[in-house]
């Protein structure tokens, strides 16, 4: 979990508004991370007051937490908060060079030391992945099967008969793929069954 900061008591979030992140880009792939916070509002619609729509426009990130050690530093707003591996990875790989990606990412988003906070934004995340522009899928670093394995989804998702049978020993990559964590978690339902649109 992301260490107490101040970048959470600047800004509050209620009922009617999240937190997003704004990574923001750089030429160096190895440089540190550095973002800033900011805060969306939800769209309200009808006497129920029915979430139509999330304000502004922003991306969510759909990963698994993974290790809690090593820790590595996330700068936001001036601050420095901690972060896992898997999450620096992806963080490191979104990143843009030249223009500032908004991302809606569960562990900096919200306080996770903050109960009660907890309690009101948790049951949002459906709204979220449902209204984000985009569910970014992240299984984690490419490996040296992981274009294999991708090849062979496009390749399954053809239905092309005739050629399933060939080069049986590469869908080993595959199978590789299927048992990354992100398979694995129950959270995954939601966020992909919710996202408009998903990429991996």
């Amino acid at each position: 979990m992301p260490s107490s900061s101040p970048i959470y008591d600047n800004l509050p979030v209620d009922s009617e508004t999240i937190r997003i992140l704004t990574l923001l880009p750089s030429l160096d792939q190895s440089s540190e991370i550095h973002c800033s916070l900011g805060t969306a509002k939800f769209l309200r619609f009808g006497p129920d007051g029915a979430v139509t729509g999330i304000k502004p426009r922003f991306e969510a990130l759909s990963y698994t937490w993974g290790a809690q050690q090593p820790r590595y530093k996330l700068v936001c707003d001036g601050s420095e908060i901690e972060i896992n591996q898997n999450l620096f990875e992806a963080l490191k790989a979104l990143r843009y060079v030249n223009v500032e990606r908004k991302l809606w990412i569960d562990a900096v988003c919200i306080n996770q030391e903050d109960k009660e906070e907890k309690a009101v934004q948790v049951p949002f995340m459906k709204y979220i992945y449902q209204y984000a522009t985009c569910v970014v899928v992240w299984l984690g670093p490419e490996d040296a099967e992981t274009k294999t394995a991708f090849a062979l989804i496009r390749l399954a998702s053809k239905c092309a008969q005739q050629e399933l049978g060939k080069d049986i020993d590469e869908w080993g990559a595959l199978v590789g793929i299927l048992k990354r964590p992100w398979f694995y978690r129950c959270w995954i339902k939601q966020e992909s069954a919710f996202a408009s649109v998903a990429m991996i």
